[in-house]
């Protein structure tokens, strides 16, 4: 269970949610090290996948999309913004 959650929160992810096998962030470090991605947004994207991934929670009532997966994907460069 991630640290934070409020009590209700908890208690939906223990009823509602699934947890699964998720992508291992270190995996990849070598390769986004290469792409110029730098080494604090890896870090950062390793501690949400750490903390998130593989968490399945069911589709919200006003989306007919399916179940919600929160997963890390390959960092982005937002020039203005920084990463």
């Amino acid at each position: 269970m991630p640290d934070g959650l409020s009590r209700r929160a908890q208690h939906f992810i223990r009823v509602h949610g699934l947890r699964v096998p998720c992508l291992d962030v270190e995996s990849h470090r070598d390769q986004w090290l290469g792409h110029g991605i730098p080494a604090e947004e890896i870090n950062r994207a390793r501690d949400f996948q750490e903390r998130w991934g593989g968490t399945v929670l069911p589709p919200a009532p006003v989306y007919e999309g399916g179940p919600r997966y929160p997963e890390v994907d390959t960092p982005e460069d937002f020039d203005e913004e920084g990463w």
